[in-house]
């Protein structure tokens, strides 16, 4: 009898030893026995609601309802970051955190779905729901109940959205009795989020400061003149904005100094003593001035990030860390070089950052969740590449961030190497290294396909996409440069080809959803089922583009980001906020999203295969067979399994691969949306 072992990756061993909550080495372990104490039992209990942002946005917004949209949204910025509870861990070396040591958090946004809260599916629900559980105390409901939601009913982003779709868009993309439910059709996640993934100018916040980029749009709003038709009077909201959230950023700061000065007065640990003064110092310096310091650009840094949770629902999910490997860099190797800084001290610094990233996790605001596995949100963190020049990027703290993420147990940051032909084999050996640990990272980004895509796509110069950032999933973008991101949605091709098979049918609701293409029982040739799953395709996709069009209309009426805006050039140049629309010099690729493309080709190139190739069944038993899911019909469910399948570099289903990247590709090609 043949023995059957069992292989795993050194990350499901751990799993299985119940390790996976501590650093991986030994070594590590030892040297950085603060991340040990900050991990140990992170996860064993669900995130709390964190309300206090959504109070607090509410606060405000009561106060400046006579105030123009990008002014509201900074002196709402300006009330959290005033207000909202601060806290210092026992262990921590980088200041700010949404909730007390040792345990995460979810914010809430009204401003998009506060509707939802109240709804059957709502926060009642949260402790209760199987898959992303979140904690809420009764109080807290309270509050929400009588102080947050009522404000925001009529108000919201998505009763506004909702009210404009058409019918028959409307009725592809949500549940017919809840309208925060997205239909199985065409997952919309449109009001879910504020906007596409982006790349804040972490480099700017780092060498400005936020007192020097104040003073840039103080400067540049004593120079206007509002009798100018070029220096128009709408320019003074958005500069006073900016000026506004750059001085809430330092009120931010200075919050953390006096805190850690006060905890640094009763505590009796020396060591601990040291290090909470350390903190007021970094504190006091960052983010106004200019980070002189590898631990004061990580703090800044951080200070940035947590802010942008706070001003926008965007980065909560999916906020980028740009190419951290670069703009960090001259700051690590100066603190090395004089002295200041070890690798295991720059380790360990990396790894509170890390730590403050997966302590916030996303509370989605939508009624089903099931689809999504645990809390996951997607930091991408990019190392590696090319210089604007064309020189390898690579570097010291490139090596250090990959070893970084071998010994971290978490999946934060959501680490990208970027690769080119130029990439130092010791550096492709130690990515390999990692990737065999089986973590799931690091994905890889491949350079010479990206960059001449960005050139063939319009971007300005070959420098910019050269310095290009991994983003969300797996998104490309030029920070400084990039200005589209009204959010999306997913089209679902499976349901595109169920629907083509069945005259327009969606059988899992048993309603028409799709367009009537015929019986496909009458077809005699698969260029015939072809054209069916096209014509449903491009059906959805025509849907897709009303909705998106509706989107980037509404978005600027509804929504600025001023803290995001004041480190971006484009905006600074134009005075306009990020999500203004359309914005002179801006690249706008667009995003377009389609899922479950694997699962579609292997199924027409089985439906090629078995009803017209070899003629082993007809599609009327293909579709009986379906529509029983198979019951009693295991030898025609084997046949499809083991129909040749997409992926494998064999021609046969590859060219279907190609046929539905035509559909689509031609559909939008002759479409264009606002930007």
């Amino acid at each position: 009898m043949a023995t059957v072992t069992k292989v795993l990756s050194p990350q499901e061993e751990r799993i299985e030893r119940g390790q996976d909550q501590a650093l991986t080495t030994e070594q590590a372990r030892t040297k950085r026995a603060r991340l040990g104490r900050m991990l140990h039992g992170l996860r064993d209990k669900p995130p709390r609601v964190n309300v206090e942002r959504a109070r607090l946005l509410t606060e405000s917004f009561e106060q400046t309802e006579h105030l123009p949209l990008v002014m509201k949204w900074a002196k709402a910025l300006e009330h959290i970051l005033s207000n909202i509870t601060i806290y210092i861990g026992p262990d921590e070396l980088i200041a700010g955190r949404l909730g007390p040591p040792g345990t995460r958090s979810g914010l809430i946004y009204p401003e998009l779905r506060a509707g939802w809260l109240l709804s059957a599916a709502g926060l009642q629900e949260l402790p209760k729901r199987k898959e992303a559980r979140f904690s809420i105390t009764k109080d807290d409901i309270r509050v929400i109940a009588e102080e947050i939601a009522p404000y925001w009913k009529g108000k919201t982003y998505h009763e506004a959205y909702i009210g404009l779709l058409p019918e028959d868009t409307r009725r592809l993309m949500y549940a017919e009795d809840d309208t925060f439910a997205s239909s199985p059709v065409m997952y919309d996640v449109t009001t879910t989020n504020d906007s596409m993934n982006f790349v804040p100018n972490y480099e700017k916040a780092l060498e400005k400061g936020f007192n020097g980029i104040k003073k840039e749009a103080e400067e540049r709003l004593a120079s206007l003149d509002v009798f100018d038709s070029e220096n128009n009077y709408e320019k003074m909201f958005f500069l006073k904005a900016v000026i506004t959230v750059c001085e809430a950023m330092g009120v931010y700061g200075k919050r953390h100094v006096e805190m850690a000065r006060r905890m640094a007065e009763t505590e009796e640990n020396e060591q601990r003593k040291k290090e909470l003064l350390e903190i007021a110092e970094v504190c006091e310096w960052v983010p106004g001035n200019p980070a002189r310091t590898f631990r004061e650009a990580l703090q800044c840094q951080w200070f940035v990030q947590l802010a942008c949770r706070l001003e926008t629902m965007s980065f909560e999910p999916s906020g980028s860390q740009g190419r951290i490997d670069q703009y960090l860099y001259p700051y690590y190797k100066s603190d090395i070089e004089e002295g200041r800084l070890t690798r295991d001290n720059a380790l360990e610094l990396l790894e509170c950052l890390w730590l403050n990233m997966a302590q916030c996790v996303p509370l989605d605001q939508m009624s089903k969740i099931g689809f999504k596995q645990g809390y996951p949100h997607f930091e991408f963190t990019t190392i590696g590449g090319q210089t604007p020049d064309g020189k390898d990027a690579t570097n010291e703290l490139s090596y250090l961030i990959l070893e970084s993420k071998k010994e971290f147990p978490l999946d934060y940051p959501d680490l990208g190497v970027r690769i080119h032909s130029q990439t130092p084999e010791p550096f492709l050996l130690k990515v390999c290294e990692l990737i065999k640990e089986g973590g799931g990272f690091p994905k890889l980004l491949n350079d010479e396909e990206i960059i001449p895509r960005f050139l063939a796509r319009g971007a300005p110069s070959l420098e910019e996409a050269r310095d290009y950032s991994g983003a969300g999933c797996t998104e490309a973008r030029m920070r400084n440069r990039d200005t589209y991101y009204v959010c999306s949605g997913m089209v679902n091709l499976g349901a595109a080809l169920e629907m083509a098979l069945n005259d327009g049918l969606f059988r899992l609701s048993g309603k028409q959803l799709g367009a009537k293409t015929g019986d496909s029982r009458s077809f005699a040739t698969f260029d015939e089922v072809m054209n069916a799953f096209r014509l449903q395709v491009e059906n959805l996709f025509r849907h897709y583009l009303i909705k998106q069009r509706i989107a980037e209309t509404l978005k600027p009426q509804r929504k600025a980001m001023p803290l995001l805006s004041c480190l971006h050039e484009l905006c600074m140049r134009n005075c306009v906020d990020f999500l203004h629309g359309r914005i002179e010099g801006g690249f706008s690729a667009g995003n377009c999203h389609a899922v479950g493309f694997g699962t579609v080709i292997d199924s027409l190139a089985a439906i090629k295969k078995l009803v017209y190739d070899d003629k082993k069944v007809t599609m009327g038993e293909l579709l009986q067979a379906l529509a029983t899911n198979f019951e009693g019909k295991e030898a025609l469910r084997q046949m499809c399994l083991n129909a040749t399948k997409y992926g494998n570099n064999v021609g046969y289903p590859d060219s279907r691969c190609y046929q539905v990247e035509d559909i689509m590709a031609a559909f939008l090609a002759k479409n264009r949306n606002s930007y």
